[in-house]
């Protein structure tokens, strides 16, 4: 892409805003009083994406249903910062699984320490990156450019698109390519920056919090979840073992005393240790919840032994 291909005026993340004539200049204090409130004018965006971020929601949780699809998070750049990191918190905090977890970052993920700004043009590394991945109608794409005219990610949505994949494209520009390639567009128009075009900030933040609500929406569908409580987590530290603890008492209404005995005979998998302290066998506990892809909710309805109910 040439320079002269893009013009920075039609896009607003990239025009200069009035106001800030000085702002290198001015004090610690006022400076910061006027970034966080860029920052959180700019928020006001997401009331009118939560439509968008619900239909989104919901039609991938209904792809990734079958226990076969993947979450493929692709961008470049602040955007595809935002992406990955989205992505990378998800194994851990819900327990979706690594290998249904994609990142396509522009640069490769070394990007992460040394940035390679030409890597967003790169349009032959999207489709290689692409090709070695064979995306399928079971994916999910969540794409991500503040612009909504990144080359590696258009290209990256564009092939995994033509395979079937699902594209979910979330951008701070309206009318975009990246809106018109997507089949679901989450469009956050957060407007030009308090530093022109850094995208890292208004935009950054705003796409922080959308991919945020449809990733929590998406595990909470696939029943990751229960009630409020990350069930699925990777209690490989002291104090996630703590929350597990807690968890198993407010499910099952057992003593903290229990609810260790249970996770120690579970291996710390929250959803086994619930099934067991409501008198499920080991074997039929695993059957269950293998039977209904580790769903709690959905493993406790069909449990023959009732559990008892939270204290009051």
């Amino acid at each position: 892409m040439k320079p002269a291909d893009f013009d920075p005026t039609s896009y607003a993340t990239e025009q200069s805003e009035g106001g800030w004539a000085g702002m290198d200049q001015w004090s610690e204090q006022v400076l910061s009083l006027r970034l966080t409130q860029a920052h959180l004018n700019a928020l006001d965006c997401l009331r009118g994406a939560c439509t968008a971020i619900a239909t989104a929601g919901e039609a991938a949780a209904k792809r990734l249903a079958t226990g076969q699809g993947r979450l493929i998070y692709c961008g470049a750049g602040s955007a595809g910062l935002q992406a990955c990191v989205d992505g990378l918190e998800l194994p851990g905090t819900y327990g979706w699984p690594e290998t249904r977890l994609v990142l396509l970052l522009a640069g490769g993920l070394g990007s992460f320490f040394r940035r390679r700004g030409g890597a967003e043009d790169d349009t032959a590394a999207a489709l290689s990156a692409c090709r070695r991945l064979e995306p399928t109608p079971a994916d999910i794409m969540l794409a991500v450019s503040a612009s909504g005219r990144t080359p590696y990610t258009l290209a990256a949505a564009r092939y995994a698109r033509a395979h079937g994949t699902l594209i979910i494209g979330l951008c701070n520009n309206p009318e975009t390519l990246l809106t018109r390639l997507a089949q679901h567009a989450i469009v956050l128009p957060t407007g030009p920056e308090a530093v022109a075009g850094s995208t890292r900030m208004a935009a950054g933040s705003a796409q922080k919090i959308a991919l945020n609500t449809l990733s929590t929406l998406i595990m909470a569908r696939l029943g990751y979840l229960y009630d409020n409580l990350m069930v699925n987590l990777d209690a490989n530290n002291s104090k996630l073992q703590a929350r597990a603890v807690a968890m198993v008492c407010q499910i099952s209404g057992c003593s903290p005393f229990e609810a260790l005995q249970a996770l120690h005979q579970a291996d710390f998998q929250v959803p086994l240790a619930v099934l067991l302290q409501t008198g499920v066998e080991p074997g039929q506990a695993e059957f269950l919840l293998e039977q209904h892809q580790h769903r709690l909710r959905a493993a406790l309805g069909r449990c023959h032994h009732p559990h008892r109910e939270p204290p009051a």
